[in-house]
């Protein structure tokens, strides 16, 4: 990458209703739209993801998300999240790093999972 540029990280959490195969993909490419839109992500300038899921959802690795929206080639890593006391069930978190320009980074929770993180909350 030419000078100027940084690696940059973008989170992202989105909940579901149900443990459903379609849904977790559907809610799960509308999550990463989001946060590559928000953040003027080209596909190109994806370095990997990391996504989590709560340990309610088996349905489907959120690892298919990406792969349904064509990024073959990086690297993605899924996880179960750890179980913690109050934690919000249905929960699908991701971790995408990329090349950017831009030093401000808009992170993405949309619906419920907005209560994860209210210090990140746009005003």
């Amino acid at each position: 990458m030419e000078d100027g540029w940084w690696i940059k990280g973008v989170r992202g959490a989105i909940k579901v209703q149900k443990d459903d195969r379609n849904e977790i993909i559907e809610k799960g490419k509308s999550m990463v739209n989001e946060m590559m839109a928000k953040n003027g992500i080209n596909p190109e300038d994806v370095v990997c993801a990391f996504f989590t899921i709560t340990d309610d959802l088996k349905s489907v690795s959120p690892g298919r998300i990406m792969r349904e929206m064509g990024f073959k080639d990086v690297p993605v890593l899924c996880s179960q999240e750890p179980v913690y006391k109050d934690s919000l069930p249905g929960t699908i978190r991701a971790l995408i790093l990329y090349y950017s320009k831009n030093k401000s980074v808009n992170h993405i929770y949309i619906g419920e999972a907005k209560k994860l993180r209210p210090d990140l909350q746009r005003r």
